[in-house]
């Protein structure tokens, strides 16, 4: 922690306990864009106040339950349960033990935290059949939204959020 953000410690909501879901909707943050408009931090105060940005990011990687998203970026380790914070901003975290493999997915992006639905890309693959998706093709082409909303639309359930 620098000394810049030692000045706000009794400030921060503490104790403090983050999930898997938790850390990776901070990450989701950590782009140019969000900055840019200030995002980052809003977030940071409306979930955790008394926080900075800095002061999180510092806490994440200080813990070391942060690893690097292919193309970019970070997500929370695959294996972590939660991570407290107590009052002395000490940290414990419990890992998942029953865990065993690496889900491969940023547990926030595009709001995809029920794994039983198909992720963008399953659904772009089964709405495009035999098209190119990673980007190693030779053109472009447009395809109609309807044809990919149709195919959304289909892949739902009953017990998706948005029916």
């Amino acid at each position: 922690m620098t000394q810049q953000d030692a000045g706000n410690e009794d400030e921060r909501t503490v104790p403090l306990t983050l999930t898997r879901y938790g850390i990776d909707r901070i990450m989701h943050f950590a782009h140019f864009i969000p900055v840019k408009k200030g995002l980052h931090q809003k977030h940071i105060d409306d979930k955790y106040p008394g926080w900075s940005w800095n002061q999180m990011v510092h806490l994440l990687k200080d813990a070391g339950v942060l690893i690097e998203r292919a193309g970019g970026g970070s997500r929370c380790h695959w294996k972590l349960e939660c991570l407290y914070v107590n009052k002395q901003f000490e940290t414990t975290i419990e890992w998942d033990e029953t865990v065993s493999k690496d889900d491969g997915r940023f547990y926030y992006a595009g709001k995809d935290t029920d794994f039983d639905q198909p992720s963008l890309g399953d659904i772009m693959s089964e709405a495009l059949p035999g098209v190119d998706l990673g980007g190693q093709g030779q053109g472009s082409f447009l395809v109609p939204a309807s044809n990919i909303i149709d195919h959304i639309a289909d892949s739902e359930t009953a017990d998706c959020p948005r029916s």
